[in-house]
């Protein structure tokens, strides 16, 4: 483990019995990506009152990342911890800034990446932004036969056919004939749980 991971780790550790302390070991994790992941932590934990500031503060570790997948992947965490704490209009106006990095992440296996993560912290958030980060999976999908890209869009079909099996289906057809057998067994089996960000 990194120490910036066991940096982030402690901070975790703290956040029953300290909030306070558990947000200064947070701030200090060197690492952006980790600092990123340990404030959203705080945020989901911390008081109503400081939710707003906690969350700015882990959206600003997050944009620290130096490349974009980074900046996109790590803010997954932060908007998660909006979208579990019901403010999901704040969740939904950060999503706009974070979607400004996706286009910049190279390669497009990486850029799957992060927008299957985007997609599994904004899941609840309502039907036009699942179907709409859905449809970049599957436009990536259809532009790169990588294996990350496919398993990011199978997943995200068969969690998408839990609440919306139409557009899932219409979605999951057209593809070769190799990829439509892979993503029609996929859709045969029950929806995975989401990812879950914080225990």
């Amino acid at each position: 483990m990194t120490s910036s991971a066991a940096a982030r780790d402690a901070a975790i550790a703290c956040i029953s019995t300290d909030i306070r302390a558990a947000e200064a070991l947070a701030a200090a994790v060197p690492d952006a990506w980790y600092r990123a992941q340990a404030l959203a932590w705080v945020a989901r934990h911390a008081p109503e009152a400081e939710l707003i500031r906690l969350s700015q503060l882990a959206f600003a570790a997050a944009a620290d990342n130096a490349d974009a997948f980074r900046q996109a992947a790590s803010a997954a965490w932060v908007l998660r911890a909006l979208m579990e704490r019901g403010r999901t209009a704040e969740a939904l106006q950060a999503l706009e800034v974070v979607l400004a990095a996706v286009p910049r992440i190279t390669p497009a296996s990486s850029r799957s990446e992060a927008l299957f993560l985007l997609y599994q912290a904004m899941f609840e958030a309502d039907a036009g932004v699942r179907r709409g980060l859905l449809f970049a999976l599957a436009e990536l999908h259809d532009a790169d036969p990588h294996w990350r890209i496919e398993r990011n869009f199978r997943a995200a079909l068969v969690q998408m056919k839990g609440v919306d099996a139409h557009f899932a289906r219409t979605l999951a057809r057209g593809r070769d004939a190799a990829a439509q057998r892979r993503i029609d067994r996929a859709m045969a089996e029950t929806a995975d749980t989401l990812r879950v960000f914080f225990w």
